[in-house]
């Protein structure tokens, strides 16, 4: 006979990944040149967060690959970091006839050490 099985947070603990349901601001950004130009600003909803991303509930589907500056919430301490991402995938959710809502897969960015 099988044991109980885990609840859904026990699982998404055991693999990493941890409900946060807080509010987000973020930056899209473009290169020009040298420098990163911001061309929209906005907030966003956590769903989730693990080590190595996030999954976000926004207004807009952002492009594949954009990159964003995301004001990640810390769950021990509530403060805000903010932290590169990029996008991964975005999905559709069709709230009324005229208006959806976006869940955004995002992936944290390493900045590579300098040595």
């Amino acid at each position: 006979a099988r044991g109980p099985m885990p609840s859904d947070s026990q699982h998404l603990k055991r693999i990493g990944l941890f409900p946060l349901h807080y509010s987000c601001p973020f930056e899209m950004s473009e290169p020009l040149g040298d420098q990163l130009i911001v061309t929209h600003q906005g907030e966003a909803l956590s769903i989730n967060i693990s080590a190595r991303g996030m999954l976000l509930l926004m207004d807009q589907a952002p492009e594949l690959r954009q990159k964003l500056k995301v004001q990640v919430p810390t769950p021990l301490t509530m403060i805000n970091t903010p932290t590169r991402a990029e996008v991964r995938w975005t999905r559709q959710i069709p709230i009324e006839e005229d208006a959806s809502r976006y869940l955004v897969g995002v992936r944290f960015l390493v900045r590579p050490s300098s040595s």
